[in-house]
């Protein structure tokens, strides 16, 4: 690797499951792909070629692992790009989420509030972002993970304030699509990073209309 050269950091979300479609919420839960998503998956495959990957990394739960191996990979399995563990709520429908007695209060603060049994999204970035300090200065790296880990990186990493919880995310990222950032080393000695492609589905436009 050239330490020249940005880091390029590639995240694809995982592809739809059933119980996406379902509205169920997942979480540590290890649901499969359902055909859409399989479909999806292997749209992927066209998505990401013509880049040599230094490091290819997944989210040890089975939808990340199936969308990657679906799209042509072999990842190296990394738990702390799992999902946010939603607790007690986990397969339970929307319905049944907004009916358990301390979803009011976590709602009113995700970042910093958890369902019984489950993590707040300050505990999901912290863990996440633990596993980015580890990457190297440069290279290309690609990471098949969740919404979640997503919508708590970016914002943390641009430095803004986007994080505004899941009934207000202020950017979408949608099953199986491609989000893209490089991070490039100031004169000053320090480390900025810039958004190069969020939310990209065009790969999908002919294979899945996701609603």
């Amino acid at each position: 690797m050239n330490n020249d050269l940005p880091l390029r950091l590639t995240f694809v979300r995982h592809a739809v499951t059933d119980w996406n479609l379902e509205g169920r919420w997942q979480g540590w839960s290890d649901v499969p792909l359902g055909e859409a998503g399989r479909v999806q998956a292997k749209s992927l495959k066209t998505k990401l070629s013509g880049v040599n990957y230094d490091l290819v990394f997944s989210s040890d739960l089975s939808r990340a692992i199936e969308t990657a191996t679906l799209a042509g990979f072999e990842p190296s399995l990394e738990p702390r790009l799992r999902e946010i563990h939603f607790g007690e709520i986990e397969g339970k429908t929307n319905q049944e989420v907004q009916a358990h007695p301390g979803f009011r209060t976590w709602l009113a603060d995700p970042m910093h509030t958890k369902i019984e049994g489950g993590e707040s999204y300050f505990d999901l970035q912290t863990r996440a972002f633990e596993w980015l300090e580890g990457l190297p200065e440069s290279g290309e790296v690609l990471a098949f993970t969740h919404g979640g880990v997503v919508h708590t990186l970016v914002p943390k990493l641009l430095e803004t304030t986007t994080f505004a919880g899941p009934r207000w995310w202020r950017f979408q990222v949608l099953h199986a699509s491609v989000t893209k950032l490089e991070r490039w080393e100031m004169p000053n000695g320090q480390f900025a990073w810039t958004l190069t492609g969020l939310n990209d589905t065009t790969h999908l436009e002919t294979v899945f209309a996701e609603k």
